[in-house]
């Protein structure tokens, strides 16, 4: 297992990489403090499994840190996990990473096992958003005035909709969902289609929002798990 953390401060880095060893026995750490620096990592390790992110890094500030680190995963031909870990507490800002370039975020400052859990449950395929945080999303996202799921929806989602849930854990964008799963299943099939499928995980998860963001939200929400896809996994195995 790969894990890359990115930090302009050696001393959090370092303390990060520290945190975690120990849950993480057999995972092998690797730095960088800009974008730059990243690219190089990721170009020398295809096979990163998950990135911690910093919103602010040297030659990158706020959101479009995550964007352009998305893209340039996107360019290598890489795809790891990217969780962001921020001292922002910025909701909104939550809310557009979460919409379109990763999935979960870590407020910087928590405990030793709160950043140990949250970085198993997302090695794991969940999502984790800090409680206080996921209740101001939940207002936007429009979960609070949702029907309570139904347990029986959400054990019959079927086949593609835990695979777009899975990509949608990823943060990867409706084009890039449908690309992959073009590519895996040997057919095309467009971002209209996995929007669709989107709509039905909603409906299935108890939520009125037909957003990814608001799936990824509900996902955390309910402590619900979806794995990588296992073709990706062997995929991800035969370039090691």
């Amino acid at each position: 297992m790969e894990i890359l953390i990115v930090d302009d401060h050696p001393a959090l880095r370092s303390g990060m990489a520290h945190c975690l060893k120990p849950v993480l026995p057999h995972a092998c750490f690797h730095e960088a403090a800009s974008m730059a620096e990243s690219r190089t990592a990721l170009s020398r390790v295809p096979q990163m499994t998950l990135v911690l992110l910093d919103l602010n890094i040297s030659d990158s500030r706020g959101v479009d840190t995550v964007k352009q680190f998305r893209a340039m995963c996107e360019e290598l031909g890489v795809f790891p996990r990217i969780v962001v870990v921020s001292g922002s507490e910025d909701v909104r800002l939550m809310c557009d990473i979460l919409k379109e370039h990763a999935t979960g975020f870590i407020p910087k400052g928590v405990s030793e096992r709160i950043l140990q859990s949250a970085v198993r449950l997302t090695l794991d395929g969940g999502v984790y958003i800090p409680e206080a945080m996921l209740q101001n999303i939940e207002v936007s996202a429009g979960l609070l005035t949702a029907p309570r799921p139904d347990s029986t929806h959400i054990g019959k989602l079927t086949e593609m909709e835990r695979l777009v849930a899975a990509y949608c854990v990823q943060g990867l964008t409706y084009k890039h969902i449908a690309h992959q799963i073009s590519a895996m299943r040997g057919r095309t099939i467009s971002d209209l289609t996995v929007k669709t499928h989107v709509k039905n995980l909603s409906f299935k998860l108890g939520i009125q929002n037909e957003g990814k963001a608001a799936v990824v939200a509900q996902i955390s929400r309910l402590n619900l798990l979806f794995p990588a896809p296992a073709e990706q996994l062997h995929d991800i195995n035969s370039r090691r």
